[in-house]
């Protein structure tokens, strides 16, 4: 009878693993695979047979391993996770989806010999926390970084700079006469030479340089140089011929004339982004006086030329 009632409870919970909606699975301390129910198969894109020849690294990232190895030593010691942790899957098909898990040891004649998680698919959850994430760090007119932004992904280039050995740039950028466009042409004008000049420093510079909006009229310019013989001079140099031939084209419908400070950091001498900003903007608005002077005794507008 007692043989009975264990086989009952056994089958019991192979219906319950087997069918249950959520993703359960079980692995050893080593990561390797034991069992999986259908919904775990389901999720990642393998079938039963190829449990036994799967082991956590197949995955994960090489940069989630240790997370993932200190959380199995956790449950290992506690007995259960202490928290649910997010992971980053690869699935079979390489694509790759986010899953939430909450796991616990299991026993075999009272001794531990593997750990037994539920996996939730959170997918379309981080989706909808990068896409708000991103609004809130992009400007909604330009397209590229608001000042949070900017600050978010510029201070941590900042800190690899002595060991990557790259030098940095920050240019500071200031649209001329943006309030005499908009208040003798309209706010519509205005806002076609912001997202102009945005489409302008996404040309000038590369993927990898941040670039913002930091303010009505400003933006600024984190750039990189692996070859470290950039200087400020020769940045500034290749803006203002750039403008000219922007102005000059036939696809330089809107005119630019603008405004730039730029300052470098090397390796060998390292500084803050603040002291950065400080200096770029300095430059820059030293040139807009020069500009503004220069225009005053030839009875000009600043914005006529770049």
């Amino acid at each position: 009878m007692e043989e009975a009632s264990l086989t009952e409870i056994v089958e019991l919970y192979r219906v319950f693993f087997d069918r249950a909606l959520h993703s359960i699975y079980i692995h050893d301390f080593d990561g390797n695979f034991l069992d999986a129910n259908r919904a775990a198969l389901e999720l990642l894109g393998y079938s039963k047979e190829e449990i036994p020849i799967l082991n956590i690294s197949a995955l994960l990232d090489k940069d989630q391993l240790p997370l993932a190895f200190k959380m199995i030593r956790e449950i290992e010691r506690r007995g259960s996770q202490k928290s649910p942790m997010e992971f980053r899957v690869r699935k079979k098909n390489g694509e790759y989806i986010w899953v939430e898990t909450a796991a616990c040891i299991i026993s075999r004649n009272e001794r531990p010999y593997a750990v037994q998680g539920i996996a939730l698919d959170i997918t379309k959850r981080k989706r909808m926390e990068l896409e708000l994430r991103n609004l809130s760090l992009i400007d909604s007119l330009t397209g590229v970084y608001n000042r949070r932004g900017f600050f978010m992904h510029a201070e941590p280039q900042m800190k690899i700079i002595s060991r990557t050995k790259k030098s940095l740039t920050l240019v500071f950028v200031d649209v001329d006469d943006l309030k005499s466009i908009n208040d003798s042409r309209g706010h519509c004008e205005g806002d076609k030479v912001l997202v102009e000049t945005a489409k302008f420093l996404k040309t000038m510079f590369r993927e990898s340089d941040v670039i913002a909006r930091v303010g009505g009229d400003e933006f600024a310019v984190l750039a990189f140089d692996d070859s470290g013989a950039t200087d400020a001079a020769s940045v500034l140099d290749r803006l203002s011929a750039n403008v000219v031939a922007h102005n000059a084209s036939e696809d330089g419908i809107v005119r630019l004339s603008l405004s730039v400070g730029a300052a470098c950091c090397w390796p060998d001498f390292p500084c803050t982004l603040d002291k950065l900003l400080t200096e770029a903007d300095r430059l820059m608005y030293q040139q807009k006086g020069e500009k503004r002077r220069y225009f005053e005794e030839n009875s000009g507008s600043v914005y006529s030329s770049a």
